[in-house]
């Protein structure tokens, strides 16, 4: 059976970078966020984001491909979310970014991932990991 590691630092906004992620729409968002991870057997180690945009930290299995992940995690808590909250606002932007991590960054990025609040409060960013657009 061959062995893997394989970890992402995916980020991905809301449509437009509108600021559509409230604590309502977080508690309900981060949840569905990891169970629609879990359907493809897959797992988030960390998420964390502000209202425009959030970070995951992503498991894979080597048979799951970054780009079906993504298309079913967004796709599955945004239905979440609409159904919950009872509106069709909440939509994600059509892109993201995806880096790998090495496995001696990994706590380095867990602990970026899990202070997204507190870094964009003092402006503490690694430009890198927040260059998302809006959407054409």
């Amino acid at each position: 059976m061959p062995y893997t590691r394989l970890r992402y630092h995916i980020v991905t906004g809301t449509h437009n970078r509108e600021a559509l992620i409230t604590p309502s729409v977080e508690s309900l968002l981060y949840p569905a966020l990891q169970m629609k991870a879990r359907d493809i057997d897959s797992r988030i180690l960390a998420v964390g984001g502000i209202p425009d945009h959030v970070h995951l930290v992503a498991a894979l299995r080597p048979t799951v491909s970054v780009s079906d992940f993504m298309r079913v995690v967004k796709t599955g808590s945004c239905s979440a979310v609409r159904e919950e909250c009872g509106t069709e606002a909440f939509r994600w932007q059509r892109g993201y970014a995806a880096f790998t991590i090495a496995p001696h960054d990994l706590q380095g990025i867990l602990s970026y991932v899990n202070n997204q609040e507190q870094r964009h409060a003092n402006g503490d960013l690694w430009a890198a990991f927040e260059q998302i657009q809006k959407d054409d």
